[in-house]
């Protein structure tokens, strides 16, 4: 499940933009970096909100509107430049002046919906989801499993790029969409005692709850609340 959710974290693409921004916006005949700094603005303030926002709206909340928000950017994306637009030489062309406007408008928004939910999310349910035993090495296998998507969203969008232009959106858009399959079979941990973490996935997966008490001398319960969690305002 962890090296799951750290390889969509990159699948979806953020890096393309952060590592092949600066060609992207070129390719639209803007100020490469002028938009670029704009986007890692962007980037870096958004991912501010999480540090409220994960104890408050929830982890799987912010996983979920986050992923649907890079569903609809991505496609939106593709859609229109496959449509309007028209390689001459090494620049997208359009005949519709607002039509650059929109696509950059819509990077923004994926680079914000990424940095408040699957990117800084993603570390912290694998930080919670392992047992303390356990808990080092597999966090630093999903770390390596994340590095892994890193090298091949970097090795592969150039190629995308230069290949199937505007589609290659399709492609983060799908794995986004993945990602959003994903947050809604997540269980909640906001409030949960890191110690109780793994009861809720034992549930979720249909562990017998009864072998559970037999191991730990703990009763098994369902509710969030039943397992520490504490009243956050």
């Amino acid at each position: 499940l962890g090296v799951t959710l750290q390889m969509l974290q990159q699948l979806v693409g953020m890096n393309a933009f952060m590592y092949f921004g600066p060609r992207i916006f070129q390719d639209l005949d803007l100020n490469a970096n002028r938009f670029q700094a704009i986007s890692n603005c962007v980037n870096f303030f958004s991912t501010f909100s999480a540090l409220y926002l994960a104890d408050h709206a929830g982890r799987k909340t912010l996983l979920l509107f986050s992923a649907v928000g890079m569903v609809v950017t991505c496609f939106v994306m593709g859609s229109l430049g496959v449509t309007f637009f028209a390689k001459t030489g090494d620049v997208w062309e359009t005949d519709k002046a607002w039509m650059a406007p929109v696509i950059v408008s819509m990077i923004f928004l994926f680079v914000f919906n990424f940095a408040y939910g699957w990117g800084p999310i993603v570390w912290v349910y694998c930080g919670e989801i392992f047992p303390l035993r356990y808990r080092a090495r597999c966090v630093g296998l999903t770390a390596t499993a994340n590095w892994v998507g890193n090298w091949a969203v970097a090795q592969f969008t150039p190629y995308l790029l230069e290949e199937i232009g505007f589609g290659t959106f399709y492609i983060f858009g799908i794995f986004s969409a993945f990602a959003l399959l994903l947050a809604t079979w997540l269980p909640e941990t906001k409030g949960v005692v890191l110690e109780q973490v793994g009861q809720i996935f034992d549930e979720k997966l249909g562990i017998d709850p009864h072998a559970m008490e037999k191991r730990t001398g703990s009763k098994s319960v369902t509710d969030a609340g039943s397992y520490g969690a504490v009243a956050v305002s």
